[in-house]
């Protein structure tokens, strides 16, 4: 549990994974992969990633909305867009996606700690862009086309 760790609840609105690589316990609501990648946490905190889970995971609903359950059984279908490093173009869409996750992470720590609401609005709209880019990069590395990404992008909701 010390270890470097992808961290998730048990139960939410739209991916929610974030980077531990301070060795933090969770209670019996927080599964984590046990994993330093944040290639991988760009993947799962996509609206690519929010659209696959809202496909498949169960749902409990409540106060009109649903919450989805991010049991494992979920969580070993997803699909992940393996990248051969003999692949130039592809290796470098991993390693910016990385560093794209690694720049939106460093961003809800400032959000966090936001110190008028100006600079919280700021980083918001930065975050948004970040997020827009890591999809594209997500798209991409998937293949999707105009329509396919068109029904993932008309089917996520903000969560």
């Amino acid at each position: 549990m010390d270890a470097p760790k992808i961290v998730f609840p048990d139960i939410a609105k739209g991916p929610r994974f974030a980077l531990d690589v301070d060795g933090h316990y969770g209670s019996n609501t927080i599964y984590f992969i046990p994993l330093e990648d944040h290639y991988l946490l760009g993947l799962l905190n996509s609206s690519l990633s929010h659209f696959y889970f809202q496909s498949v995971c169960a749902g409990l609903e409540g106060g009109g909305e649903v919450y989805l359950r991010f049991f494992g059984q979920y969580m070993e279908g997803f699909p992940v867009p393996r990248v051969d490093d003999t692949d130039q173009q592809g290796a470098k869409a991993r390693e910016t996606l990385a560093q794209m996750a690694k720049a939106r992470e460093q961003l809800e720590a400032r959000l966090a700690t936001a110190r008028t609401p100006l600079d919280a609005e700021n980083h918001r709209r930065e975050a948004a862009r970040i997020d827009d880019q890591i999809d594209r990069l997500v798209y991409d590395l998937y293949d999707l086309t105009d329509l396919e990404v068109a029904l993932v992008e008309g089917s996520v909701l903000p969560a």
